[in-house]
């Protein structure tokens, strides 16, 4: 630095530095003292740092001098420091066509002539004056358009007088030729002496404005009305002749408000940050699939059902009845675009915004459109399947959540979700879905309008006539055919098409990274639970088998992961617990289905179904007439209308009641019982063995069994 010459900055000098104004307040040894202007902080700066800044055109120094002259330049002009701050086209050939007259003036001075005012009065000179000035505009014209003179005669070259003022003032003030302008607007009072109301009607205004600048939004002439019975005045106020503003005087206020104000107090300030946030200028990516938007958008559109059945006979209670939820309705479109091209990676059109549309949407995105582009007859080249790095998205619930979150973190990329409020925050997707509306949907039957009530003369449901695969195609032809080809008008576009920024990109960037396909599968695809069989897995019905699943099983039915791809259904992966290797794959041995999605299976399956419902009432009489005529075979279902058919339940009840008794010994001794053992003890007689049962025996009348002698028996008492 010692080598070069040091840029001069005085004491007293404003430093324009990283947007932060600062005044040099004093130098010392290598230091520059400053302070800011804006908060008062003061710092220090080493000198060799400060030249450097000034070598980048980062900071813009101003001199003292150089600040004094532009005030007397603004108070001079009333606030116009160039021509292109005068919005005026006419005022501003007014300036062009003085100029002309200046530098015809100047070329007199060369031409050795002294130029004063009794000179430039002469005929001779103000008539060479207009020749040389029609020769400096390059319009022969100019002084027939412009205001040259007084307000008298505006058309007429003034008096050598006003022509040397003009030279003067334009040298003076370093040959700026806005200080050429006719001053009109510096006549009359100005600041607050232009105001001719009082104090209080003032404070009247105020008074009234401050309650119209709330959410609530209340209109300002039926408040103008009713804050007149709420404002106090003071008898001072009223001696002085004090009468409320008139409400043209409130408008007139109320217009010079600034928009940003009366947006904060009447919108909130949340949803101000939509309506007047400041937009987004960077180049956020550079490659294809560096950076994605997604976003979803409930369409303006009500469509009708997509079922094989488009008309049916009403009765006539039906007549008058709003059709069914799923007759009409409007529905939600998911869609994400790349930011480095502006081209559409994917759409899905869905009656509702949830986890499993996004799914659909991402994996849309990394794969091919080579059969939306055939299916719908498209012209053009879609946009090929990419490795997404990044993703943002709102707070929404579709996007917002563990599911999508996870799918997107398996795959490698970064997940970003913007603030609420905050559509700044992903502008490009949201002014695609502006001009998809205009350019799209409002040429539909079934247009709501941009707004509720916008279309006031229409009825959209009963108008609506587009079925949603009829709309989906349409949708899709413009997102392929038209939308990448059209030029746009973005941040880093400079009116180039998708088409042709992708292109571009592609010659830069040479290549791109290809999508890892059984990454993708296992986080975008459906998981679920199996147990292998002797089929394989088997899910939607779809059987999956291989070599490798076969000895991973080994016949002992493992329960697995299956991840399926519903875009293509040639193969699935399988995974399992405590599986640790590469995972399985299992080939879809159902080949008539092999080229079909997921989507379109079903589909099928439903048809098939549903094709002829009499075809299925006579398949099901068939089946009853079979199951009938084998239960008769069987023997074991007897005639129905036999009483005695039903008593079987009854008999096995009263079994089971039998069954189901336990007998016990009763606590006490009954009258004509025997002790246990005497049974056959025909010695004894019955009056003592009805005493024995009476009175118990004692220890010591007992009998002992072996002593006792039985007699002969002549008579049977059994």
């Amino acid at each position: 630095m010692s080598g070069w010459p040091q840029y001069k900055i005085p004491v007293g000098s404003t430093l324009d530095l990283d947007d932060v104004r600062w005044c040099v307040t004093g130098k010392d040894q290598g230091k520059i003292f400053v302070e800011s202007l804006e908060s008062g902080e003061i710092t220090q700066f080493s000198m060799a740092w400060l030249q450097k800044k000034i070598e980048d055109f980062s900071c813009k120094v101003k001199t003292p001098l150089e600040e004094a002259k532009r005030e007397e330049l603004l108070q001079y002009t009333g606030g116009f420091e160039r021509l292109e701050n005068i919005k005026s086209k006419e005022e501003r050939l007014n300036i062009r066509a003085r100029l002309s007259v200046v530098l015809a003036i100047e070329e007199l001075e060369k031409e050795g002539f002294k130029t004063t005012q009794r000179f430039l009065s002469t005929d001779g000179a103000r008539a060479r004056l207009m020749e040389d000035a029609k020769e400096f505009s390059g319009d022969r014209h100019i002084f027939n358009k412009a205001k040259i003179g007084s307000a008298n005669s505006p058309w007429t070259l003034p008096k050598g007088r006003t022509l040397a003022d003009w030279l003067a003032t334009y040298r003076y003030f370093d040959r700026n030729e806005v200080v050429l302008m006719s001053r009109h607007h510096m006549k009359g009072p100005k600041g607050q002496a232009r105001c001719k109301l009082s104090k209080p009607q003032l404070r009247f205004i105020q008074y009234v404005l401050s309650i119209w600048l709330r959410v609530r939004k209340p209109k300002l002439a039926p408040l103008y009305r009713k804050a007149m019975t709420k404002f106090k005045v003071s008898p001072q106020e009223r001696a002085e002749g004090f009468v409320f503003p008139t409400l043209t005087s409130i408008y007139n206020w109320r217009h010079a408000i600034s928009k940003l104000v009366e947006t904060i107090a009447r919108e909130g300030e949340r949803h101000a940050v939509n309506l007047i946030g400041a937009g987004q200028t960077e180049i956020r990516a550079q490659a294809f699939g560096d950076e994605a938007e997604t976003d979803q958008l409930l369409i303006s559109l009500f469509i009708n059902d997509d079922g094989m059945v488009r008309a049916r006979k009403l009765s006539e209670a039906e007549e008058n009845e709003e059709p069914a939820p799923n007759e009409i309705r409007r529905v939600w479109l998911h869609y994400m675009i790349d930011i480095a091209t502006r081209m559409p990676l994917a759409w899905v059109l869905a009656e509702s915004a949830d986890s499993d549309t996004t799914m659909q949407l991402i994996r849309m995105a990394t794969r091919s459109k080579e059969r939306e582009k055939i299916k719908y007859g498209c012209k053009a080249t879609p946009a090929p399947p990419v490795r997404l790095r990044k993703v943002v998205s709102d707070n929404g619930t579709a996007v917002r959540n563990g599911k999508v979150a996870a799918a997107l973190l398996g795959m490698g990329t970064v997940y970003k979700t913007t603030r609420t409020y905050h559509s700044n925050d992903k502008p490009y997707v949201e002014s695609a879905f502006r001009t998809f509306e205009y350019q799209v949907v409002g040429f539909e039957n079934g247009y709501t309008g941009g707004k509720p009530g916008a279309l006031p003369g229409s009825d959209p449901r009963r108008e609506a006539t587009l079925t949603l695969d009829a709309f989906y195609r349409t949708i899709t032809r413009y997102f392929i055919d038209e939308a990448p080809h059209q030029q746009h008008r973005g941040t880093g576009m400079y009116g180039a098409t998708p088409a042709q920024k992708l292109r571009e990109v592609r010659k830069k960037h040479r290549e791109i990274k290809a999508p890892d396909v059984d990454n993708r599968q296992i986080q975008l695809g459906i998981t679920k639970e199996f147990t292998i069989n002797g089929q394989g897995v088997q899910p939607f019905g779809l059987p999956f088998s291989s070599t490798a699943l076969r000895q991973f099983d080994g016949g002992k039915g493992k329960k697995v992961l299956v991840h399926i791809d519903p875009d293509r259904l040639h193969d699935a992966l399988i995974t399992a617990e405590g599986y640790s290797g590469e995972p399985i794959k299992a080939h879809l041995s159902m080949t008539a289905v092999r080229d079909c999605t997921l989507a379109e299976f079903l589909q099928l399956k439903q048809n098939a179904v549903e094709a002829d419902p009499h075809l299925k009432e006579i398949d099901d009489q068939v089946l009853q007439d079979a199951l009938a005529r084998r239960a008769e075979a069987s023997g074991m279902f007897p005639d129905s209308d036999e009483p005695l058919n039903y008593t079987r339940l009854a008999e096995m009840e009263r079994s089971a009641e039998r069954l189901a008794r336990v007998e016990c010994r009763p606590k006490e001794t009954y009258a004509g019982a025997v002790r246990a053992g005497s049974i056959m003890d025909h010695a004894r007689s019955a009056s003592a063995v009805r005493n024995n049962s009476e009175a118990p025996a004692t220890a010591s009348s007992a009998e002992s069994p072996k002593h006792k002698t039985f007699g002969k028996i002549t008579e049977s008492k059994l």
